[in-house]
């Protein structure tokens, strides 16, 4: 009974751990991304994935929610009262603005939130300045045929967009047209089969930075042996070291567009007639220029 009791509270401090909590969360999501897929109506898809976000950024973040709840409501007010001309860089300047107050209060005594809320303020100021400019643009949901609007989305549309858990923590970035499409998208391919395809490069990369972490760990460079060591072992070193430890960022990318694929979010019809996902795919290990 005591190691029973004793692995239990090991589980607990594990738990603990806000790097585990984030993991969990983001591998559990894409069964979710699966379900997606098979929701019967655009509410119905709304409101699960909504509330999915804010569980798990709750989980993740606590009390740090607050601040993307802000920056989305405040955003939207701003899009239904400021003349049409001036949306795009008044959200923006505002926008950037809280993601200033928000970096400086982390060196106060007042606020200490997590370094994982940093990462959801990001990719939320992304979507919302995203949409602030096509907004302004007339180009909200242009294409694909999709009619051509010039007004502000439902806010339920709106916050549906902002707090989409898919990509919400990693990226990638996609636009609302692109959003609405998967949305309203009636096509039920088999996605989760292309989508553990597209997951295939993680069997490589995955073991690559799991050795990266224990022969080649960036804290050994802080070490009095690593400063004994010759000029060309640093150089070597830091040459490996760098080449692999973007592995850590492909496996999330790679990840989480494997998750817009298994619920059509990003699913484009090609000029040739074929169907692709081209509107999210953008990670090429091998061509990190391409990449970018």
């Amino acid at each position: 009974m005591a190691s029973l009791y004793q692995y239990y509270q090991d589980f607990k401090d594990i738990v603990k751990d806000d790097n585990v909590v984030f993991l969990g969360i983001f591998f559990s999501s894409f069964p979710a991304a699966l379900l997606l897929k098979y929701l019967p109506t655009p509410f119905i898809k709304q409101l699960f994935s909504i509330s999915l976000a804010l569980v798990q950024t709750y989980l993740v973040c606590g009390g740090d929610i607050v601040i993307p709840i802000l920056m989305s409501s405040c955003s939207y007010l701003a899009l239904i009262s400021l003349p049409k001309h001036l949306v795009g860089r008044v959200v923006f300047h505002a926008m950037f603005g809280i993601l200033v107050v928000f970096r400086l209060l982390i060196f106060s005594e007042i606020f200490h939130p997590s370094y994982l809320t940093n990462a959801v303020l990001l990719l939320m100021l992304l979507r919302i300045c995203s949409y602030a400019y096509d907004y302004q643009l007339d180009r909200l949901l242009e294409g694909d045929g999709l009619e051509h609007v010039s007004v502000v989305s439902p806010m339920l549309d709106y916050i549906g967009y902002c707090f989409c858990f898919v990509g919400y923590w990693t990226g990638p970035w996609y636009t609302f047209r692109t959003y609405t499409n998967m949305l309203h998208s009636k096509t039920l391919m088999r996605s989760s089969r292309m989508a553990l395809w597209h997951m295939r490069w993680l069997l490589l990369l995955f073991p690559v930075h799991v050795l990266q972490n224990k022969y080649n760990s960036l804290d050994y460079v802080k070490t009095e042996e690593y400063i004994n060591t010759t000029v060309l072992y640093k150089l070597a070193y830091q040459f490996v070291g760098f080449w692999t430890f973007k592995f850590k960022f492909y496996i999330g990318w790679l990840f989480a567009e494997s998750m817009c694929i298994a619920c059509n979010l990003g699913l484009v019809e090609r000029d040739d007639g074929s169907v692709g996902y081209d509107d999210i795919i953008n990670i090429d290990i091998w061509n990190p220029l391409k990449t970018l």
